[in-house]
């Protein structure tokens, strides 16, 4: 009786929905070619309120490692501003996280090789314009000698 009456209010339940489908259009499409003939790709994208979209990820740089790669556009796909970050050791850079302030600052970090440390954990961030205000960095050694403390 329990599944009779179970059956009967999901039918009725689905009965009653009303499922639309709508078309997705493309509104623009944006490419980046970096600064070398290699690999550039996205980590992360992720718009604000006035339709912006902001993507972060890596990009070769003129040493042919990579480098953070942040890009701000406008709602109609203009390229506002790009940044790049080639950490310290001048190796591998890879932005893996991004997301913006009550203010519209950008905050993107990831990993980057630092001298002697290995990968660091690496914070950047940005006002809305693209200007660097700064950059913080964790050694990757100092996490295993506090680990090894423990």
């Amino acid at each position: 009786m329990k599944e009779i009456i179970l059956n009967i209010i999901l039918m009725t339940f689905f009965n009653n929905i009303e499922i639309t489908y709508s078309q997705a259009n493309l509104e623009w499409i944006a490419r980046y070619s970096g600064t070398l003939t290699g690999i550039d790709g996205a980590s992360k994208i992720l718009t604000d309120l006035n339709g912006f979209v902001y993507v972060t990820g890596t990009s070769n740089g003129t040493s042919n490692n990579s480098d953070f790669c942040t890009i701000k556009y406008s709602p109609s796909g203009n390229q506002q501003w790009v940044t790049r970050y080639n950490g310290p050791a001048n190796g591998t850079d890879i932005a893996n996280a991004i997301c913006l302030d009550d203010s519209g600052n950008v905050i993107v970090t990831g990993g980057s090789d630092g001298i002697g440390t290995g990968s660091d954990f690496t914070t950047i961030k940005y006002n809305s314009s693209g200007v660097q205000q700064w950059v913080s960095r964790y050694s990757s050694l100092e996490i295993i000698e506090t680990l090894l403390m423990i």
